[in-house]
This record gives structure tokens, C-alpha cells and sequence, in this order.
């Protein structure tokens, strides 16, 4: 359907945003751009609301150096945070950066198929692992599809937003693409 491209403070007024007509809402930027910062204040901005927040977020976790050295699978409805990746190490020839653990894996799938009638779903992100090799949380697909939240918010990375896009024929999405100048111009 349409795909306006939108700018990102478009977000930062989470209740009119939840407000507008159904619609999925893609996030894209490069590595450190904000698109997680952004999906962590929409969630507060959108629970405080009194919204019924679901999916998944996946912040990282940081050495005291600021080197990120994992991601974590975090519940937006609860809180509640798992281990889901930790970087690979150099000797493995794997490809990733990350290795992924199958449990967070699945305990990700299931986040996402009990989000089904939800005032916002979050899935950050469908990437690679979802768009290219079919798992991950390949789900995150057919959850969209049903369309039975009031928004989405998907982060995606730029290079796979346009294959995301074609994969959602039925649904109105618009995209938010980031630079790396978001996450300086969030409100406190």
C-alpha cells in the first residue's frame, strides 16, 4: 500500500501516533542511530498512556569500555529480560557477529504470538536472520500480516526495508529512517 517516509519525531507524540489510522511503521537507520532508544520511549510513552504494549525489544549489553558484548530479548509488557545473543568470538567462522541462543529465540516467537490484540506492537528487529534465512523470529511475518494490534513499530535495517515492505502487500506501512543524530535529539 502507501509507504510515506516520515520523520521520526512523528513517534514522539506516541498518543496521537497510536491514534491514526491502522498502520505498520517501519524504523530504519545504521548501527547506533537510535532505533532501540526510540522503541524503549515509545513503549514508556505508550504504557504510561494506559496502552496495552506487546513484542519484543532488544537492547545491548554493554562492557564497562562501552563495547556492546551481547543483546537482550526484553518483554515490553513486562519487563522481564533474557539473554538472547552474545558477540561471536574471533576464532569462530560462523559470518555473524552475534551468536544467537535458541531459547531467546524461541521465547521471542512466543512474545510475538501472544501480541495478537494489542493497542502497539513492538518487533525490534526482523533482520537477516528473518528476511534471508527464514528463522530467527520468522513469525514476526505472519503476526503483521493478521493485523491484530492498533499500530506496529518495526525496527529493519536499510538495506532489508525495501524486501520487508514487499513482504507486507496488504498493510500501510511508512518508514522512519534514521541518521545518527536521533538518539541526541530525544526528550528527557
Amino acid at each position: 500500500m502507501t509507504n510515506p517516509t516520515l520523520p521520526y519525531a512523528a513517534l514522539l507524540d506516541t498518543e496521537d501516533w497510536l491514534q491514526q489510522p491502522r498502520s505498520v511503521t517501519l524504523l530504519s537507520g545504521a548501527s547506533g542511530s537510535g532505533k532501540t532508544t526510540i522503541c524503549l520511549y515509545v513503549i514508556s510513552a505508550a504504557q504510561q498512556a494506559g496502552k496495552d504494549v506487546r513484542g519484543l525489544v532488544t537492547p545491548g549489553r554493554y562492557a564497562a569500555d562501552g563495547v556492546r558484548t551481547g543483546i537482550d530479548l526484553v518483554d515490553p509488557a513486562t519487563g522481564q529480560r533474557w539473554p538472547m545473543a552474545d558477540r561471536a568470538l574471533d576464532d569462530q567462522d560462523t559470518g555473524r557477529r552475534w551468536r544467537f541462543r535458541p531459547d531467546a529465540l524461541a521465547r521471542g516467537s512466543a512474545l510475538l504470538q501472544a501480541s495478537r490484540g494489542c493497542d502497539l506492537l513492538v518487533i525490534d528487529e526482523i533482520g537477516p536472520l528473518e528476511l534471508l534465512e527464514g528463522g530467527g523470529w520468522v513469525c514476526a511475518l505472519d503476526v503483521l500480516q493478521a493485523g491484530l494490534y492498533r499500530q506496529a513499530l518495526v525496527v529493519v535495517r536499510p538495506s532489508l526495508t525495501e524486501l520487508l515492505i514487499s513482504l507486507l502487500p496488504k498493510l500501510s506501512v511508512r518508514t522512519i529512517g534514521l541518521d545518527n543524530t536521533a538518539q541526541r535529539d530525544m526528550p528527557d
